[in-house]
């Protein structure tokens, strides 16, 4: 069968970060569960079709779409960037170029990177219709979050949603029809596909030109991921055979028809499952970045744990000691990161002799906690000045502390809320007070801090599970305790304590000495270049080169009415800019 011509021009997407192969061929064993219960409903899709203003791929055989742009951030699959993808007629969505070929091939294929709901030889020349959008819609992204097996705390960015609407198959069949969608989401460093598959939707395997008959037999349909390095990929299990019509009533989620899969790492992470150490498995971690300050649980995954290990994890070099959870799990809580970026994540096992059972190694990202959506928030009429010896109020996401998983054996705890600074000269962050302990953890409290050691300097604030939190059924919650207790931790943004007026003069002793550090002449050389204040508040509000900025005016400048600060600089201005303030009198 010939392949009809491409839609749209095809172009390569941009691949920003690149890994090396692993040097043997990598399957990834899915965990199916088949069950009674009803698949779901089409209703229970997400959103798509003229309502939602989706695009669509004409009536066409063996047709793309694309490059469709995607939103930022750039999308991560398989340990590569991608900023644009390609819908393909025929049930998969591609990286770097549309795909035209009806007979699905085995898994892994060199240079392919798929992403495969359904690839089989669809004709929506008879019957249906193929529909894509983004979405940023709140809804949305609030559903995809509550999808099975979404790590907690993930929070996507946007929706890439593809539904392949009653499409026929080869050569413009009408009598069967397929319904099905992938959905895709990330935030910038983790990535998901779910596969949905509607209830009873799924009728037809096979093209003719496949070796179907009547939709069946041939070369039946595949489902899976594959990394186009040759080496890595993963399938459904009834992938390439008869059981593939049946996948609506199968899952890994122990949802029929639902499929859920983490797709950023080097390899398709599947949890529930698990490989005896003599095969040296792949390690896989969830989640796979956190803040540089430490206290993230990770769930490690990958090989089978014995409660006779001894788990190391090391992150960036740096070792922390580990808990057997289950046979396919185990627990490590990050400490401080030497870096921010990229660091290496190495799991150690180890028998009761100490001889090595097992070593391997994936990718864990230190970040800077975001000011946009922080796990701690800090309420604060300063906003990021945390006041000496007043009271402010701390709100933080009580269920992103511990995983979800470990939640029916730790069931409530307490916390502590303690203050802590991150020091210059060892650029480590060390504890400076004990804010609150062993408090309910209720995601709000009422704080004052008494300590002022370091004016001026930064802090942040951490939520940590305490030592005295009530946890002591069976040796496992007390082992689980003895490592999250004063461990795990959620960090709010940076901020700064000072004392107010008295404050002020820390920072502008702060200022006071990189002007000491600069050339003779910068003081008066940057006056010069600064716009005139000016001389009274009803010229300043008339003055379209100064805007109102009354943030802080309590703290820096007492006894001010309002202040206005410069709105725009010049190339001329070097970084500097004017605030001017105005007492009652104007």
């Amino acid at each position: 069968m010939a392949a009809v011509s491409e839609m749209v021009q095809r172009r390569s997407g941009s691949i920003f970060r690149t890994v090396s192969a692993h040097p043997v061929g990598i399957s990834v064993a899915i965990l199916i569960i088949s069950s009674c219960t009803q698949a779901i409903p089409l209703e229970d899709f997400y959103p798509f079709g003229n309502e939602t203003f989706d695009a669509q791929l004409p009536p066409n055989d063996d047709g793309f779409a694309g490059p469709v742009n995607l939103p930022a951030p750039l999308f991560p699959f398989y340990d590569e960037l991608y900023e644009s993808i390609f819908v393909n007629n025929n049930g998969l969505l591609s990286f770097l170029e549309g795909l035209s070929q009806f007979t699905p091939e085995k898994f892994p294929l060199p240079d392919r990177k798929l992403i495969a709901p359904f690839w089989a030889d669809v004709d929506t020349l008879g019957t249906g219709v193929v529909w894509y959008r983004n979405t940023t819609e709140a809804a949305l992204l609030e559903k995809f979050m509550t999808e099975p097996q979404i790590q907690d705390g993930f929070t996507p960015s946007y929706l890439f949603i593809a539904t392949w609407d009653h499409v026929g198959y080869y050569a413009s069949n009408v009598n069967k029809t397929n319904t099905f969608q992938c959905v895709l989401a990330t935030d910038g460093l983790t990535s998901y596909a779910v596969f949905l598959y509607a209830d009873g939707e799924i009728q037809w395997t096979t093209g003719d030109a496949s070796g179907g008959i009547d939709g069946l037999n041939g070369t039946e349909g595949h489902a899976g991921f594959n990394a186009g390095d040759g080496v890595n990929f993963a399938l459904l299990p009834e992938s390439d055979s008869p059981e593939i019509i049946s996948v609506d009533t199968t899952s890994n989620v122990k949802v029929p028809g639902v499929w859920v899969f983490q797709i950023d790492s080097e390899e398709v992470v599947v949890e529930g499952v698990c490989n005896s150490i003599d095969l040296q498995p792949k390690a896989y971690i969830n989640p796979r970045s956190g803040p540089q300050q430490g206290g993230t649980a990770v769930i490690v995954t990958g090989p089978c744990f014995e409660e006779s290990y001894n788990i190391i994890c090391a992150f960036g070099g740096r070792e922390v000691e580990g808990i057997y959870i289950s046979e396919q799990q185990a627990l490590c809580i990050s400490p401080q990161l030497p870096s921010f970026g990229r660091l290496t994540f190495k799991l150690t096992l180890t028998s009761t002799t100490g001889s090595t059972l097992f070593e391997g190694e994936t990718i864990f990202f230190s970040i800077e906690v975001q000011n946009d959506n922080p796990a701690v928030n800090i309420e604060s009429k300063y906003e990021f000045l945390i006041p000496y010896d007043l009271p402010f109020k701390v709100n933080w996401k009580e269920d992103e502390l511990i995983p979800k998983v470990l939640m029916p054996s730790l069931g409530t705890f307490k916390v502590d809320l303690k203050l802590y600074a991150y020091k210059m000269d060892t650029e480590e962050w060390e504890l400076l007070e004990v804010l609150l302990e062993a408090i309910d953890n209720t995601g709000e409290a009422d704080v004052t801090t008494r300590q002022l050691s370091c004016d001026a300097c930064p802090v942040a604030i951490a939520v940590e599970v305490s030592d005295n939190g009530g946890l002591s059924i069976g040796r496992k919650q007390i082992s689980l305790v003895n490592i999250l207790a004063g461990a795990a931790k959620l960090w709010s943004t940076l901020a700064y304590i000072a004392k107010p007026q008295t404050g002020t003069n820390a920072l502008q002793s702060l200022c006071q000495e990189w002007c000491d550090s600069q050339p003779d002449n910068i003081g008066q050389d940057l006056l010069d270049r600064l716009t005139l204040c000016p001389p009274t508040v009803q010229r300043a509000q008339l003055d379209n080169r100064f805007q109102l900025d009354n943030r802080f005016i309590e703290f820096f400048h007492p006894g001010a009415e309002n202040c206005f600060r410069q709105e725009d600089f010049n190339e001329n201005d070097r970084g500097a800019g004017q605030q001017c303030c105005y007492g009652s009198d104007g």
